[in-house]
């Protein structure tokens, strides 16, 4: 179990009417967070130095390099989906027309089966 410091201080202040001792520990406080201020800045400032290794100089300027490329790419990439959303809606139409021709066909092959049968049997019936 990690041993709160800042809460102990805080904690003890609450604790005290002694105005001295309530100075000394807001300094103490105010020493501990200064102190874990600057461990933390030297941490990320060697977490930077690993990651970047020897890098440093360059790095904002990979970065804009990076984010041109990406939006190269997307803007090509973008065109591409835009011909192929494109290409899809136009073959959607095609299959619905083909659909449809092939259904208006059928019912005039119907229609007309229909029409010869019915001057069959009315041809019979008047030929006898």
């Amino acid at each position: 179990m990690a041993f709160d410091v800042k809460g102990e201080i805080l904690s003890a202040i609450g604790k005290t009417d002694d105005p001295n001792i309530k100075a000394v520990l807001l300094l103490m406080l105010g020493v501990l967070e200064e102190i874990g201020g600057k461990i933390d800045s030297m941490m990320s400032d060697e977490v930077r130095k690993a990651v970047l290794n020897g890098h440093e100089s360059v790095h904002n300027e990979h970065h804009v390099w990076i984010a041109e490329r990406m939006a190269e790419d997307c803007s090509s990439a973008c065109t591409w989906a835009r011909g192929k959303m494109e290409a899809e809606a136009e073959a959607e139409k095609e299959a619905k027309a083909d659909k449809r021709t092939a259904r208006d066909a059928a019912i005039r092959q119907v229609v007309t089966m229909l029409v010869g049968a019915a001057l069959g049997v009315i041809g019979m019936f008047l030929l006898r």
